[in-house]
């Protein structure tokens, strides 16, 4: 039998009462698998089969800051198409309403080889181009930075209140964003932090 890891819709452990009019996502790596999980969650039974009582759909906003290597960016055409859908009117409640993108140097070795397997996206047609990502959406915003206090915080300050925070990533991110959330005054109770 499958773990729990999120109630919904209050997206903790445990449900603990919270019903949030919006969500942001701190989200590294591989950690982004939470993405497409969380967000099938709004239409549960078209995207997972699954009838569930309105009120314990995920109808509110939800912003997505997501931190990996300039040469590991997962799910791109994916979070693009969640770009989209979060721009239209309706219906209401799908999709990113935010994104913001967060770079790091790519992972070259010394020899120049590319990671494993990158051979696979090197045309247009295969991978989905960030660069062009604010043009195309003007709520997303790519970043050449790690995630900051000051990243975190303006992500905070566009949210609805009560709001939850979903961090997931590889533990030194965790830590990070948690410390960041603890600086930004944001209750513990209000993070849920996953492993990835």
């Amino acid at each position: 039998k499958p773990i729990r890891t999120l109630s919904v819709p209050s997206l903790a452990p445990e449900d603990d009462g919270l019903r949030p009019a919006s969500v942001l996502l701190l989200l590294a790596g591989t950690g982004i698998v939470a993405l497409p999980q969380i967000l099938a969650h709004r239409e549960p039974h078209r995207m997972l089969g699954i009838s569930t009582a309105r009120y314990k759909q995920l109808r509110y906003p939800i912003d997505l800051v997501y931190s990996c290597r300039e040469d590991d960016i997962l799910l791109l055409p994916q979070i693009k198409q969640y770009c989209l859908e979060g721009q239209r009117d309706h219906p209401k409640f799908r999709g990113l309403r935010n994104y913001t993108l967060l770079l790091t140097k790519d992972n070259q070795d010394q020899n120049g080889r590319a990671p494993p397997f990158q051979e696979k996206f090197q045309t247009k047609d295969a991978a989905f181009d960030y660069k062009n990502l604010q043009q195309d959406f003007p709520y997303a915003e790519t970043i050449k930075s790690r995630l900051s206090k000051r990243i975190v915080a303006d992500a905070i300050e566009r949210l609805i209140e009560p709001y939850r925070v979903i961090v997931s990533g590889p533990d030194a991110y965790n830590k990070s964003a948690r410390e960041f959330l603890v600086e930004c005054e944001v209750e513990s109770a209000r993070v849920t932090t996953l492993s990835a």
